[in-house]
């Protein structure tokens, strides 16, 4: 069996800023398994919450009361050595009670279904190379070429009766990452829209072999692009045809430092957005330690900033964990946050997070995370 299961809860503190409060939210998600000794896979998953929000400058405060169920199919065929072919159906029921809309409806449910198909080239190639310093014997580099699309009709439905609580929000520390495309994972589930586009990718792994008999992943890089063949409107924009182009690099030349970058790049105003870029340092089991640069384009302004953060591993079941982000204008704090994480079992884990930054100020936050695979 294999399924994953957390509950999360976060409370507004503070009233001069907008938090979206979870109080709480219960999820549950069984990944995806034959159907007895069919080639269909499916999978399942649902979730409650009571989700709660004011924004800055109003008096009204949005509440609701979620419950959500989904199913998906998929059917994986590889045409051959070098190509596989998945396509998918999923459909999700999302049921609102609680509301507060003028023409007093105070429940709505919406159904959503989504099509969509995966293709996925795969090719490789073996590179003599030998570095006893680096432990490196021999390289092997995959590539593979993704293609994905995706089709989702009235995914506006209940606009005119759902408060946008859970919603896409551009900009911050995670902007970098394209928007979620599958149906079960789309977070903005109060705010979506009609969904027509295809994603391109190009994902390239190199191995290393070591002179002891050793594999590890040496080098990653990879680039996505999406294409929006229908244009919706976004946080007042109309989106462009071209969305964002993403890219992640990832480089590993030992066990105790790695390299990254992270690249968002909006193609349709041909400017860069986000870029994140740090490197790693790791002692065993011991800690790890990361200090990194984050390049933040909002509208009509550009920001530096100086993450840090941190693990310590206290022992096999505790770990401590840092991060802390500078701006470099004015050398000031943008966050800080601290969080005691608790391995109770090999699926169960329990975590306490304290976070504090210029817009949220402070928050408490606890989360229970149950796995199994």
């Amino acid at each position: 069996d294999e399924f994953v299961a957390n509950v999360v809860t976060r409370h507004h503190l503070n009233r001069f800023h907008t938090v979206q409060e979870r109080l709480p939210e219960a999820r549950f998600e069984y990944l995806p398994v034959p159907i007895g000794n069919s080639p269909l896979y499916h999978q399942f998953g649902g979730g409650v919450s009571h989700v709660r929000e004011r924004r800055v400058g109003e008096s009204t405060r949005r509440t609701l009361k979620r419950g959500d169920l989904y199913y998906g199919l998929s059917l994986p065929m590889s045409v051959s050595k070098a190509c596989s072919i998945t396509p998918l159906v999923s459909g999700r029921m999302i049921s609102y009670a609680g509301l507060n809309n003028p023409d007093h409806k105070s429940t709505y449910t919406r159904y959503l279904g989504q099509l969509g198909a995966d293709v996925r080239f795969h090719a490789y190639g073996d590179y003599a190379h030998k570095n006893k310093y680096w432990n490196i014997y021999d390289f092997r580099h995959l590539i593979q070429p993704v293609i994905q699309y995706r089709y989702m009709p009235h995914g506006h439905q209940g606009h005119a009766f759902v408060p946008a609580i859970d919603r896409e929000v551009d900009g911050g520390e995670n902007a970098c990452s394209l928007s979620e495309i599958d149906l079960l994972n789309r977070r903005d589930i109060d705010d979506m829209n009609d969904m027509h586009l295809m994603r391109f990718g190009l994902e390239n792994f190199l191995y290393a072999f070591g002179w002891d008999g050793s594999e590890r992943e040496w080098l990653s890089a990879h680039i996505y692009q999406d294409v929006q063949m229908k244009r919706n409107w976004v946080n007042g924009q109309q989106q462009h045809h071209l969305g964002g182009t993403c890219t992640k690099v990832e480089w590993r030349p030992a066990d105790f430092l790695s390299f990254d970058q992270s690249l968002y790049f909006d193609l349709g105003n041909k400017r860069l957005k986000w870029a994140n870029t740090g490197v790693t340092f790791k002692e065993s089991d011991l800690w790890e330690f990361r200090i990194g640069h984050i390049y933040l384009r909002n509208t009509g302004s550009i920001q530096h900033q100086c993450s840090l953060g941190g693990t310590y591993y206290l022992n096999s079941r505790n770990q401590l964990l840092t991060n802390t982000v500078l701006t470099f204008k004015q050398l000031g704090f943008v966050s800080q946050s601290f969080m005691w994480k608790t391995i109770i079992s090999h699926i169960w884990w329990f975590s306490t997070e304290f976070k504090w930054d210029k817009l949220y100020k402070w928050q408490l936050l606890f989360g229970l995370n149950l796995s199994s695979w």
